[in-house]
């Protein structure tokens, strides 16, 4: 197949967003670059660099993202562990190079495995004695035919695959300066009126040549998925496209990264907080030295711990201590002591002196009477936490004039103007949460008093208008089960009017305001752009919104007409879910009381309490729960690389990037939404005496 040398695009993050550098330390010696070769491909890299490949066999995306996180990770807990990358930080930073790589919008998805011959998928990795690093990511392909972008031609892919294209649309009018440059003039002019570059018409040439022979071959042959016949009544700037777009593909990126998180412990630092034999070894053995010192300190305590279950067994035993050996128990007693764990089916970790003799009570006790035991029960009811304020609020300004009959009798005709406003508003952030409450174990030993364990699931939830309304939400605060309000005019809320008296005729009337919803204002995707907010379980995190800003971050300085660049900003705001709680008491007191137990369940789990009901209820109450969360501005990209044609255009939209660093608000604590049902009344046991 006829090929045209290989087209590199490289797009420089380190340049268009100013990442700063710092300068290494005077006594490490200065970093040098050096230009290696990838499937035929220059890349500049530093000077011992280690290359990665990026995952090309997985399941999933998942899959994917845990492959490509991983291998960085492991290089850096491998190669760097000294500078402070444990494997929490090492995973921090892969997973903030995931969001920023140009491989992991491309390769996960069926499109290019589809067009083209992936050649080469590898990422460099790099980190100076400071501990930043040098990533640089390299993708070589070779497409089987033109690849154009959706809607242009076929086989197309999507504008936002991060995968170049062939598009007749031009570049926005947005980014282009009010004056082209000399340098956007000249490159204009060697494609105007259909002509092409002195150096594209040498390579059609030789194009139209080969695709002549082969248009008279039988059989014919096609050549970029097209007849050659076809080829050759194309025009040569459309011909030429063509060319450009079947050609071998170099896609370059790369970033330079300091991490926030880490913490670097080496040299005369270790000395001034470890001691020398720490130090040593850490140094020996390339490993952080608060790994060392916490594995010392965890061999201490392992030994710590086994003389004292040595001395609790022989005490069981009643012998006395073991003169010369602290950790040695005599043989009859060590077998009497596991004859036991055995009966009471304990495991080696679990057996314990204290576990032994508390079991051996209960089962005394069981022995002794019989135990009273009650059904379980269990219910689950929705709840509301956080706030909603809507209103309907008038306004009104009324002059009135009482003009005299004459000037001696007294006596008036009144006249008056009034005008008058009305208006209403709808702010709230409401998180529904599902109760699950269960007991087990229920007992009533002494009449009376019932004891067992109350088992709590709180599950934040998307809840739709009927979960609000059965969490006792008033109808006019429902607002069809929305969770984030911001609204200013709802329908037929707001409006201005007047009424005037005056003389000649009189004057009213009333004029309507349209409303106006903030949220999609502020935010042109996402869950929050709807009014919804999917809140996030304990330590995971959701998606609220995003916002595109159509402002070219280059001030359009590199649209050059044939060919430049321009970077759009987005923002991101994230939801992570921090703490959730829910009180209970066990006195038949309505939502409230001074005797109470908190339940603070983790991320979809439950948890477990003991009680002890008195005088012969059988009730807990579990009321005012609440929700804790925080929010993360992230700031990421939409990239993209263009060269014009005249006729055609190629395109390379890069899918949005994240860049790995975003701003946390404070902690934020929702509680139980006033006017809902602030709990539930559930009974431990159905059954009686």
């Amino acid at each position: 197949m006829l090929k045209l040398p290989s087209i590199s695009l490289a797009l420089g993050v380190i340049l268009l967003f100013g990442v700063s550098q710092q300068a290494a330390l005077a006594d490490d010696p200065p970093l040098k670059k050096i230009t290696v070769t990838v499937a035929d491909e220059p890349l500049e890299i530093y000077e011992g660099s280690e290359f990665v490949s990026a995952p090309l066999r997985f399941k999933n995306e998942k899959d994917f993202k845990d492959q490509f996180v991983a291998s960085i990770a492991n290089y850096l807990t491998t190669e760097h562990a000294s500078k402070g990358y444990d494997a929490q930080v090492s995973t921090m930073a892969g997973e903030g190079f995931y969001d920023a790589s140009i491989l992991a919008r491309i390769l996960p998805q069926p499109y290019l495995k589809r067009l083209a011959k992936i050649e080469a998928a590898k990422i460099a990795l790099f980190v100076d004695p400071d501990g930043r690093i040098y990533f640089k990511e390299i993708l070589v392909y070779d497409p089987k035919t033109p690849i154009y972008c959706l809607g242009q031609g076929r086989p197309s892919v999507p504008s936002d695959s991060s995968i170049p294209c062939l598009t007749k649309k031009k570049n926005s009018k947005s980014s282009k300066s009010d004056k082209p440059s000399k340098v956007a003039k000249v490159a204009k002019a060697q494609w105007a009126d259909g002509k092409v570059p002195d150096e594209a018409a040498e390579i059609i040439e030789k194009w139209r040549e080969e695709l002549f022979e082969l248009a008279n071959k039988q059989p014919v042959k096609k050549v970029a998925g097209m007849h050659p016949g076809l080829l050759l009544e194309m025009p040569d700037q459309e011909l030429w496209g063509v060319i450009w777009s079947q050609s071998r593909q170099t896609l370059i990126q790369g970033h330079s990264f300091m991490p926030k998180y880490g913490d670097k412990v080496s040299g005369d630092d270790c000395l001034d907080r470890y001691s020398d034999a720490i130090c040593k070894i850490a140094t020996d053995t390339g490993r952080p030295p608060l790994e060392v010192y916490e594995e010392e300190q965890r061999m201490r305590e392992e030994q710590r711990l086994a003389e004292l279950r040595a001395a609790e067994i022989r005490q069981w035993c009643g012998i006395d201590a073991w003169w010369g050996c602290s950790t040695c128990i005599p043989g009859e007693c060590q077998e009497r002591f596991e004859a036991k764990c055995d009966e009471f089916e304990y495991s080696e970790e679990a057996c314990t002196v204290a576990a032994v003799i508390q079991e051996q009570q209960r089962r005394d006790a069981i022995a002794a009477e019989q135990a009273a035991r009650r059904s379980s029960n269990i219910q689950s009811v929705p709840l509301i936490t956080g706030f909603t304020f809507a209103e309907d609020e008038d306004w009104e300004k009324i002059k009135r004039t009482c003009v005299d009959y004459n000037p001696v009798w007294p006596g008036c005709t009144r006249y008056h103007l009034k005008v008058y406003y009305r208006y209403s508003y709808a702010l709230g952030l409401r998180i529904p949460v599902r109760l699950e409450a269960s007991s087990r174990g229920v007992r009533e030993d002494v009449e009376g008093v019932h004891t067992g364990q109350l088992r709590v699931v709180l599950t934040p939830i998307e809840g739709d208008a009927g979960d609000y309304r059965d969490a006792g939400m008033p109808q006019e605060y429902v607002f069809g089960g929305r969770e984030a309000l911001a609204e200013f005019c709802m329908p037929d809320g707001c409006g201005a009017g007047y009424d005037a008296n005056i003389p000649g005729p009189n004057f009213s009337d009333f004029l309507g305001v349209r409303g106006m919803n903030l949220l999609k204002k502020a935010f042109s995707g996402g869950p929050i752009y709807h009014g919804q907010v999917n809140p996030p379980d304990v330590g995971e995190t959701n998606l609220l919104g995003v916002k595109k800003i159509n402002f070219d971050l280059l001030f359009g300085s590199l649209d050059f007409a044939a060919f430049g660049a321009e970077v759009f900003p987005v923002l991101r705001l994230d939801m992570r879910g921090l703490s959730k709680q829910i009180h209970a008491n066990f006195e038949e007191t309505n939502c409230n009381s001074d005797r109470q137990m908190t339940f603070r369940p983790g991320a979809g789990s439950r948890q477990t309490k003991d009680f002890v009901i008195q005088e012969n209820r059988r009730i807990a109450w579990l009321f005012k729960p609440s929700y804790s969360f925080d929010l993360k501005l992230r700031v990421g990209a939409e990239p993209s690389l263009f060269v014009d044609f005249g006729v055609w255009g190629h395109r390379w939209n890069i899918a949005r990037l994240w860049f790995p660093w975003g701003i946390n608000s404070p902690d934020i604590a929702l509680d139980h939404h006033r006017g809902t049902n602030c709990g539930l009344r559930f009974q431990v046991t159905t059954q009686r005496n």
